[in-house]
């Protein structure tokens, strides 16, 4: 607590406080430079003004830009189309399609897609050895459409495979409680509307077919099936409901309800939209307890 009060009087603490929303686009500008080299003048011109308004601010914003594209960097050093053949990994998704079922593998860092063309009984949280045939990841086929490598890249997918021998090794792990949801939806309603409740619960809208995403669209109603902010709103109202009977002490509300939400969190695969409105929720339990003065923007 004295730490927290000892901040608070600085005055790069008073800066920060006042500026977050300035460095947070910068961030954002940098992110479009990296991605598109298009966006470096917009960065320059913005870099400009925050000289200008603050030079301290400015410098600051320099290390950001140098912490960030180092990061990048060595990411891209790491992360890229190794051509496996074999993988050993975590089954932490799976999407069904009609002639194959498309497995996401993860082990440490990386990440592996695999084809099983034989459907067998694959459940996630279970430990998969494959081996197969490896299928190159292609860019976009046409100049400024949808580019898969560089959407694979940013999920640390660095292979995909498709499959002539699995070796299944059953192992509880924390996986399991998705899978237990899984099962759950898929043994107490029919097929067509698990794949709804899939989508709206877990956000996991691969059993969906395309002709039900376009009506989604078309009815404007994406919202419901993108897990968000409205999501974890939902649930930390419904839980303040509940625990209100039975536990008055509103910090211990706030701690379960914190404890529920990063377990959702790993029930929904660390979907960003979740991370960042969980990450949300907790700084604003922090900001309020240690009086940091946080604002919401």
């Amino acid at each position: 607590m004295h730490f927290t009060t000892k901040l608070k009087t600085t005055s790069l603490y008073r800066l920060l406080i006042n500026n977050l929303f300035l460095l947070m686009f910068l961030v954002v500008l940098l992110l479009l430079t990296l991605d598109t080299w298009y966006f470096i003048f917009f960065l320059g011109l913005y870099l400009l003004y925050l000289f200008r308004k603050n030079k301290k601010l400015f410098l600051i914003g320099i290390i950001l830009i140098i912490v960030i594209s180092i990061l990048f960097w060595v990411r891209r050093f790491f992360i890229y189309d190794k051509g496996l053949s074999s993988f050993q990994g975590y089954v932490i998704h799976i999407a069904k399609k009609e002639y194959y079922n498309r497995i996401l593998l993860k082990k440490g860092l990386y990440k592996i897609y695999v084809y099983d063309y034989d459907f067998l009984d694959i459940k996630i949280g279970d430990i998969i050895t494959v081996t197969g045939t490896n299928k190159k990841i292609e860019q976009n086929h046409l100049p400024n459409l949808f580019n898969y490598e560089k959407y694979y890249y940013s999920q640390s997918i660095i292979s995909i495979i498709k499959t002539e021998e699995i070796d299944i090794t059953k192992k509880f792990n924390l996986l399991y409680i998705r899978r237990w949801i899984n099962s759950y939806i898929e043994n107490h309603f029919d097929s067509s509307a698990s794949s709804f409740i899939k989508g709206m619960v877990l956000g996991d809208t691969s059993e969906l077919s395309e002709s039900v995403m376009d009506a989604i669209k078309i009815n404007n109603i994406s919202h419901l099936f993108a897990i968000s902010g409205l999501h974890i709103n939902l649930i930390v109202k419904m839980n303040k409901k509940v625990l209100s009977l039975f536990i008055k002490d509103e910090k211990k509300q706030e701690n379960i309800i914190s404890f529920f939400l990063i377990l959702y969190l790993l029930i929904t695969n660390y979907a960003v939209s979740i991370f960042r409105a969980v990450l949300m929720y907790i700084l604003r339990i922090i900001s309020k307890r240690k009086d940091l003065k946080f604002s919401s923007l």
